[in-house]
């Protein structure tokens, strides 16, 4: 069973930053002893969340109303990561995630009992954007479609950090809290890490796209979004926009940080949510519609997505 909790709500914060600097050492208020963890405003725009925690049980973690794109360093611990739209993500220890979370969404996180090490590097719409004049077009996907959508989706992409990034977060978690260099410390790795993960992941195929590559995606995305589209296969859907599997596949995920499946999960679920709220349509005739031939399983999905239930989303 999971405590579902804000941040907020977990933590006890005290203010120990110094000369200005915005600083929070945090605290879990029911195991005040399993631990810590730090909040730091490292630059305008850039805030960094280090967290050494042991979690006694199980904790369902919730982040509402951003705008922000979330660089997450795992150095220990098991998580999953979905928002309230779905898009829904496994975190083991040793990962990197990148994750866009929109304003007026949700991030719900739900983490396993034990240790939780990890650095979270939380960048403005801004501050990436001053990053993007410096980087000749060579940011991750999901960064550029962050930055060119005025309402970006809530997405995820997952890839394993470098040697570099590891020990740049390592580094920022055994910096002594009453170190005389501490800020400067913490800043320069954070600058460090930031760097490294948008060149690891660019390198890791995030390099420039092309035209015509770009608008196969668009007219990938406008034909999910049609009433037909979201019933269509792989293969009738790589005849539709006369293009190979694999590289559909791989620059679909680049562009938009997210797969064909999961974009297409959440139109259809989005679309059900709609119809259950503006039409008098039983929930049979809704998951019937959504593609499920069981109102039952259509359920478990739905509730998997939004949180509530069918019925519950009815009523509201």
């Amino acid at each position: 069973m999971y405590r579902s909790l804000t941040f907020e709500q977990e933590f006890d914060f005290e203010e120990i930053g110094e000369g200005g600097a915005a600083v929070k050492r945090f605290r879990p208020k029911r195991y005040p002893r399993s631990g810590w963890g730090e909040t730091a405003t490292v630059r305008p725009g850039l805030d960094v969340i280090s967290v050494d925690l042991d979690h006694p049980g199980g904790i369902k973690r919730r982040y509402p109303n951003k705008d922000v794109l979330k660089i997450h360093v795992r150095l220990e611990g098991n998580a999953y990561i979905s928002g309230d739209h779905g898009n829904e993500t496994d975190l083991s220890d040793g990962m990197l995630l990148m994750l866009v979370q929109p304003r007026d969404s949700e991030k719900i996180e739900y983490i396993n009992a034990g240790r939780e090490r990890s650095i979270t590097l939380v960048c403005s719409r801004e501050f990436l954007d001053e990053i993007a004049h410096q980087c000749n077009g060579t940011l991750p996907g999901v960064v550029r479609n962050f930055l060119n959508c005025h309402s970006p989706e809530f997405a995820t992409h997952l890839s394993a950090p470098t040697l570099q990034m590891r020990r740049a977060a390592e580094e920022m978690l055994d910096i002594a809290p009453r170190s005389s260099f501490r800020q400067m410390m913490y800043e320069a790795k954070a600058l460090e890490l930031h760097c490294a993960a948008l060149e690891v992941d660019s390198a890791d195929g995030g390099t420039s796209l092309r035209h015509r590559d770009q608008s196969r995606v668009d007219e990938l995305c406008t034909i999910l979004q049609s009433d037909t589209g979201a019933k269509l296969s792989i293969v009738e859907l790589c005849r539709a926009v006369h293009w190979n599997e694999t590289q559909m596949m791989e620059c679909f995920k680049q562009v938009t940080g997210q797969t064909i499946a999961n974009y297409r999960h959440k139109i259809i679920m989005d679309r059900a949510y709609r119809r259950l709220n503006n039409s008098e349509a039983t929930i049979a005739h809704v998951a019937f519609d959504a593609g499920y031939d069981h109102p039952s399983n259509f359920a478990t999905a739905f509730k998997r997505t939004f949180g509530i239930s069918p019925r519950d989303a009815r009523r509201c």
